[in-house]
């Protein structure tokens, strides 16, 4: 069975440490050559007796038959003795002990009120033998469409939906036994649904991790079906984060672990859907990590957010003031400016610095997961320095400080797809995904822009003098912009494209905000002053003020585990406050004129776009 505008997707679970546990799926080679046709095939797992799966007669997206098949050892192809080729049935999975198999089907059931549409079915297994097929009752089954049953090891079952009174167009539902012939159900509820859909899944053997397909999501590379991960969390799951390493513009379906370490899953291209195996370190998002961009060491710093640990440095190119990264973590961006302080090795006095240039050497893409992945690309002006990404990486725009220009790019090509003019000297650049615009902004001309992607077209905002530090709120219906020299906060309203209200930020230079929505609250980082500020969103005026050490640059706020991380780059370190009480509670050194910061994966730490 299918969701309204694809093949329906399906399942797995995650976490490095998972992939060597029970899995529906035996280690040996999955034969793809022997599965894959010139037909949609998708959902392979293994069975008792070979490999089962679900092919389509018709090509990906037209309303062909489905059928489940099973691949025998001696190579033969077949429905199995439960299945009931004459209908459409699909998705099959089966209890980690082979003893039970639940699908999808649309045959009809003398008991079925609402006939004809798909419904989850499941038969059992004693000895060698099948019990005929049931269908599972209401409230699992429904007037609407079921799709994609997983049972887990503690018996629940996960399905997803069509069913009215959901979230978006589809959801995902979780429904246990009551053991008196009833079941309870559940609607996962956001974030994992939305409203879009959400289709199919998998648990993982231990329950704390859950993949799935979903469609329309503002993340999306494909509108029809992107993978995504959410870890079970005390109070519910996380936010998703797309999978970018598999995600592309068809639709990426039906995965599932190989007790190898591989995910099997189902692409989409060209009217067919085959069957693939992927390693899981080409496709697992990045653990939590904390990025700061070293300007004067030129490389990237990745830290552990949790210790506060170094774990790595990468090279970043000549004077990198920035980075841009994906939602997983699997694809990073930074621009090499070529423009920095002059290098040093202890902390100095802000009388003491001094600016160094060089060439810029253009711009690098990587992987935090391999470092082989990591390839550099010739810059599209002289002096590139703001960079901001989609969700997955597909697009980004750097902003060109000599030309005037935002130019968006390919990340996997170096591409150049079109020039956005605004006027020499834009700086930042903040991508609002939820409205496919750009938020950017000019120090030189005290302007902000508002970019609509779908045709192109500019509103230039005036703000203030030095505008430089952009945010945004979670909803991205407001965006914030900081007046270095204006010493003011003004707020855009982004529908509208009108800055609807300026108000002082006090102290000397605002230079970095975040957005902290948890404390109605906006983080002023005042370079000059050396010094915080904390503005009320409700009281539109700076309530509380907190000094620094020395003066402050980038910020990073996590705002799920109350911390605000900010870089002193005069003396090398990074700074760790506690958002309630305004305290240092933390530092990490050797950061040499740290600029940028940014978390990954942002969902985890509650962040809002900021640059």
């Amino acid at each position: 069975m299918h969701a309204p505008t694809q093949r329906n997707p399906m399942r797995p679970g995650i976490a490095l440490a998972l992939l060597v546990q029970a899995s529906l799926l035996q280690a040996e080679s999955i034969p793809l050559d022997a599965l894959n046709s010139p037909l949609p095939e998708y959902g392979v797992v293994r069975g008792p007796d070979g490999y089962y799966f679900a092919r389509s007669s018709a090509a990906f997206g037209e309303n062909g038959a489905e059928s489940i098949l099973v691949l025998r050892p001696d190579g033969r192809i077949e429905p199995p003795p439960w299945a009931s080729p004459e209908h459409n049935e699909s998705d099959p999975y089966f209890r980690s002990d082979f003893t039970r198999v639940c699908f999808v089907s649309d045959r009809p059931d003398p008991a079925d009120p609402h006939p004809g549409d798909a419904d989850i079915w499941c038969a059992h297994r004693s000895a060698d033998s099948w019990s005929p097929p049931s269908r599972v009752p209401e409230p699992v089954n429904s007037p609407a469409r079921e799709f994609s049953p997983v049972i887990t090891l503690s018996a629940e079952l996960y399905f997803a939906s069509d069913r009215p009174g959901g979230q978006g167009l589809g959801d995902l539902y979780r429904a246990v036994d009551s053991g008196r012939g009833t079941w309870d159900v559940t609607n996962l509820g956001p974030p994992v649904n939305s409203p879009g859909g959400e289709w199919n899944l998998d648990i993982s053997p231990t329950g704390d991790s859950l993949l799935f397909e979903a469609s329309h999501r503002f993340t999306n590379r494909s509108v029809s079906g992107d993978l995504y991960l959410s870890r079970r969390l005390p109070d519910g799951w996380s936010t998703p984060v797309p999978l970018s390493r598999l995600n592309a513009t068809g639709s990426e379906l039906m995965p599932r672990f190989h007790a190898s370490g591989q995910l099997v899953y189902s692409a989409s291209r060209d009217g067919d859907a085959q069957i693939r195996l992927v390693a899981a370190g080409d496709f697992l998002p990045v653990g939590p990590r904390l990025l700061a961009v070293s300007r004067s060491a030129h490389e990237l710093v990745v830290i552990d957010p949790r210790t506060l640990n170094v774990l790595e440095r990468r090279p970043a190119g000549s004077g990198p003031h920035e980075v841009a990264i994906t939602e997983d973590g699997r694809r990073y961006l930074i621009p090499s400016h070529g423009v920095f302080p002059v290098p040093h090795s202890e902390p100095i006095r802000p009388d003491q610095m001094r600016w160094s240039e060089s060439e810029s050497t253009g711009y690098i893409v990587g992987d935090l997961m391999s470092q082989a992945a990591t390839r550099e690309y010739r810059a599209p002006c002289e002096r590139p320095h703001g960079i901001t990404m989609t969700a997955q990486g597909d697009r980004a725009w750097l902003t060109c400080e000599d030309s005037g220009d935002i130019v968006e790019l390919a990340p996997d090509t170096g591409e150049v797809l079109r020039r956005l003019h605004t006027g020499p000297g834009v700086h930042k650049v903040l991508y609002l995904a939820r409205k496919n615009r750009l938020l950017a902004s000019n120090p030189e001309t005290g302007e902000a822009y508002l970019v609509h992607l779908d045709d192109a077209s500019i509103t230039p905002l005036n703000t203030g003098a030095g505008a430089e530090a952009l945010a945004a709120s979670a909803d991205e219906n407001t965006g914030w912009v900081a007046n270095g020299f204006a010493r003011t906060l003004c707020r855009i309203d982004v529908e509208s494209a009108e800055v609807d209200g300026c108000w002082p930020t006090g102290g000397a230079f605002p230079i970095a905000l975040a957005v902290d929505e948890r404390l109605d609250v906006i983080w002023i980082a005042r370079s000059a002053s050396a010094d915080l500020a904390v503005f009320s969103i409700g009281e539109r005026k700076v309530v509380r003020e907190i000094p620094l050490p020395s003066n402050p640059l980038g910020m990073a706020l996590d705002a799920t585990g109350g911390r605000l991380f900010v870089t002193l780059p005069r003396l090398n370190r990074i700074l760790v406050l506690d958002t309630g009480s305004a305290t240092i509670t933390g530092h990490i050194d050797d950061i040499m004129e740290a600029d940028d910061l940014d978390f990954v994966p942002t969902a985890a730490f509650g962040s809002t776009p900021d640059t």
